[in-house]
């Protein structure tokens, strides 16, 4: 839902709550960082350390 809301740091909360939850505090610390301002090299490296894939299509 943070996704589809556009909203960075409910995102960025998120990330970190997966990776706390998968053991990787040093992840969910970055994902914080910035007050959840992840740039898009970030989120592309955090996305990848838990082999999540993002595809896009066009709204509707």
């Amino acid at each position: 839902m943070a996704w589809a809301d556009g909203d960075a740091g409910a995102f960025a909360h998120a990330l970190s709550v997966i990776a706390r939850a998968q053991g990787a505090d040093d992840i969910a610390k970055e994902a914080l960082s910035g007050k959840g301002d992840l740039d898009l090299t970030d989120l592309f490296r955090i996305m990848s350390a838990f082999g999540i894939k993002v595809t896009f299509h066009a709204a509707d």
